[in-house]
C-alpha cells in the first residue's frame, strides 16, 4: 500500500486556520484513464472473458427513491481483469 502523508500547520498568532502542505508531484498526472481504456481493450479482445455482475444500490438526492445498477467485472486468463458499472443487465 502507498500513503502519502502531508503536514498540517497552524499559526497560533494570527489563527487564520491550518493549512496544509502540498504533497509531492504524482507519478501519473491524468493518465488513470488511458491506461484503464486500454487494458478493457485488451481484456475484451482476448479469446476467452470470465463475466460476473453484482447488484449495487444507487443513491440519489433526498427528494427521490434508490434505484438498481449493475457492478460489472471482466477477467481473462491472464488474471487481468476491469469493472464497469450499467444501470442495467441490459447491454
Amino acid at each position: 500500500m502507498h500513503e502519502i502523508a502531508c503536514k498540517k500547520y497552524g499559526c497560533r498568532s494570527c489563527e487564520e486556520g491550518v493549512r496544509t502542505a502540498p504533497g509531492p508531484d504524482r507519478v501519473i498526472d491524468k493518465l488513470l484513464k488511458p491506461i484503464a481504456m486500454q487494458l478493457k481493450k485488451e481484456v475484451i479482445a482476448s479469446e476467452v472473458i470470465f463475466t460476473d455482475d453484482t447488484p449495487v444500490t444507487i443513491a440519489q438526492d433526498s427528494n427521490s427513491n434508490s434505484r438498481k445498477g449493475r457492478v460489472w467485472i471482466y477477467l481473462d486468463r491472464a488474471g487481468r481483469h476491469f469493472y464497469d458499472f450499467a444501470e442495467s443487465r441490459v447491454r
